[in-house]
């Protein structure tokens, strides 16, 4: 039976687990609209806050923004390179508007893979029977996943990482999981200080 027949009349879902599994998706769902509504409306504002970045990147004031003073924000390369149609290596202040309109795209479209893929990772979690998952908080950061959280042995740590790891859109996974006896042992020591 699939999660859509054990969904009441009302709407709800019934077993604990799937709504664990629903709540990522549609987290993802609103993420993705509030993203696209946050950048459309960034969008209609570009023109002074491009001009504004504009003048403070052309260091030199030649009325350009070259490749090397591009370089102050992170991740522009990419941007810069496609809208530098003359491969001259520095934009106007037109070409520059264009170049930035595409990297906040480019942002926000990495803002939504990401939190797809957290929202996979967390589904796969869910699905497994031998990881906890609902004691693993997953983060993405531009496919770099890391898991982190109480589980209670080692092979449940082992387990969390194996399933992020076959996960779609997973690129790296940083392993901050804490092992219960681990979590006890500080807890006791920190008491015995006191």
């Amino acid at each position: 039976m699939g999660l859509a027949d054990r969904m009441s009349v009302s709407g709800h879902i019934d077993s604990r687990a799937e709504r664990h599994i629903a709540y990522p998706v549609m987290l993802v769902a609103l993420v993705a609209l509030v993203a696209a509504a946050t950048f459309g409306h960034a969008a209609r504002d570009m023109p002074a806050e491009s001009n504004a970045t504009f003048e403070q990147l052309d260091a030199d004031r030649d009325g350009y923004v070259s490749r090397d003073e591009a370089r102050a924000l992170e991740g522009f390369e990419a941007a810069f390179d496609r809208v530098d149609d003359g491969q001259d290596g520095k934009l106007d202040a037109e070409k520059f508007a264009e170049a930035q309109a595409l990297y906040d795209r480019m942002r926000a479209e990495q803002f939504v893979n990401d939190s797809m893929t957290t929202a996979r990772v967390k589904v796969a979690l869910i699905q497994d029977p031998q990881v906890k998952a609902l004691d693993v908080t997953v983060e993405t950061h531009k496919g770099a996943v890391r898991l982190s959280g109480v589980v209670d042995d080692e092979e449940q740590a082992r387990r969390a990482l194996e399933v992020a790891s076959g996960v779609r859109g997973v690129t790296a996974i940083r392993n901050s999981l804490t092992l219960k006896r681990a979590e006890a042992d500080a807890s006791a020591s920190e008491k015995s200080k006191q």
